[in-house]
């Protein structure tokens, strides 16, 4: 199995308030936390200014901006991959006017020790190698897009220092609160196994 080397993330891209987004609210209105009660939950501030703080509860980080909500997980269980689907699907439910123009999940893989075969799809010399003076090659990265039933399947592979990393992106362009809670239904666990398969077979 390759290694996963980011964390599995849900992106929702729209017209986000991150005022809104935060722990107190997310308790109240996505965990179902009855109000006096609380959950524990870790916060994380990022060293680079203006970026946004994360937010944890169990094993679920969201990180609202203006433009985005992203919610990750790290340890991809058939549970963990279930709670963030819902609760990205919560969010949109309970804060409908809010303007979603996409949807995406996203996967990273790296395998250590690609296969020769995996070598070879990275052979892709052509004539600009004699037009171009250059020292060594830094990477070869391959991008595809492919359509699927439910979205596109944006698949970049690169090659880079002996290395192979396969990033995984499923993109689907939402018009409406309906699209974005289609998209956000039982869709994730299936994307899963299909970015396993693909990583799988570089190996």
């Amino acid at each position: 199995m390759p290694n996963l080397i980011e964390p599995i993330s849900i992106v929702i891209v729209g017209g986000w308030n991150p005022a809104i987004l935060q722990p107190s609210w997310l308790m109240r209105h996505v965990f179902d936390v009855p109000e006096g009660e609380t959950e524990e939950v870790q916060m994380a501030f990022s060293p680079v200014p203006g970026a946004p703080p994360r937010f944890t509860v169990h094993e679920l980080t969201f990180v609202a901006s203006d433009d985005r909500l992203m919610l990750q997980i790290n340890e991809p269980s058939d549970d963990n991959l279930n709670l963030m689907e819902s609760k990205g699907l919560r969010i949109v439910e309970k804060l409908p006017h809010t303007p979603i123009r996409a949807i995406g999940q996203n996967f990273l893989f790296q395998i250590e020790n690609p296969s020769a075969a995996t070598l070879d799809v990275f052979d892709v010399r052509d004539n600009l190698y004699d037009r171009v003076e250059y020292q060594e090659l830094a990477s070869t990265s391959i991008v595809s897009s492919l359509a699927l039933d439910d979205s596109v399947l944006n698949l970049t592979r690169t090659f880079l220092d002996g290395v192979v990393r396969v990033k995984l992106n499923f993109h689907v362009e939402t018009g409406s609160v309906a699209d974005s809670k289609t998209a956000l239904t039982s869709k994730l666990l299936n994307h899963w196994q299909i970015a396993t398969q693909v990583a799988e077979s570089y190996e």
